[in-house]
């Protein structure tokens, strides 16, 4: 999906590997911490069910 975007919105420049997977990673990584903090501040809520499977216990 990632690629996908670039592509369109960089169709006319030249393709630059490195550049695309810093960006990748870069853009994965920031997701990662805001789903993280959201969770973190109880802004976002895990179900009980996805708890239970990963065997870990919610401090609710």
């Amino acid at each position: 999906m990632q690629v996908g975007a670039l592509d369109m919105l960089y169709d006319q420049r030249e393709k630059n590997l490195k550049r695309e997977l810093v960006i990748g990673l870069g853009t994965s990584t920031l997701y990662t911490v805001a789903i993280v903090a959201l969770v973190y501040f109880h802004i976002l809520q895990i179900p009980d069910s996805v708890l239970a499977a990963l065997n870990l216990e919610s401090n609710s």
